[in-house]
Order: structure tokens, then C-alpha cells, then sequence
């Protein structure tokens, strides 16, 4: 299982996820599960822009390119 960190909590209008495994994509979606964003990566550092969205809780959700490994969920407050 990998993890991640999302900095800062809360944050202004980006945050950095830091995960220990390189990751393959991102994930940000709304507490009801809706897919507000979705980003490629392929590093084990991504930042990501969450100027346009509003206030609220997110759901971010790591996926590692080991297709053994479960996807990892956080939630976000945006505020």
C-alpha cells in the first residue's frame, strides 16, 4: 500500500501531493464522487492548480502505476 500527503492543509489556491511511490494519475473528486479533475503524473511530487474550484471538501485519490496496488483516497478541505 503507498501513501501520500497533501501540503498544505488547508491551502491557498494549489497543494502538492507527495506520494512515497512514483504515481501514474490523480484524482480530485467531489465528496458525492463526481470527477472534477483528473491528472497524469510520473513523478512522486505533483502540484495542482485549484484556482477555479469552489470552497469545499475533495476527495484526492492516488493511483500508482503497480496495477496491484489499490488506489489511496484523503479528503481535502479547499477552503
Amino acid at each position: 500500500i503507498h501513501d501520500f500527503a497533501i501540503l498544505p492543509n488547508p491551502s491557498g489556491r494549489s497543494i502538492t501531493i507527495r506520494s512515497q511511490d512514483k504515481m501514474k494519475h490523480v484524482f480530485i473528486r467531489s465528496l458525492d464522487g463526481k470527477l472534477i479533475r483528473e491528472v497524469k503524473a510520473s513523478k512522486n511530487i505533483l502540484v495542482v492548480d485549484l484556482a477555479e474550484l469552489p470552497s469545499g471538501c475533495l476527495i484526492v485519490v492516488t493511483v500508482v502505476p503497480d496495477s496491484r496496488a489499490a488506489p489511496v483516497s484523503k479528503k481535502y478541505f479547499l477552503p
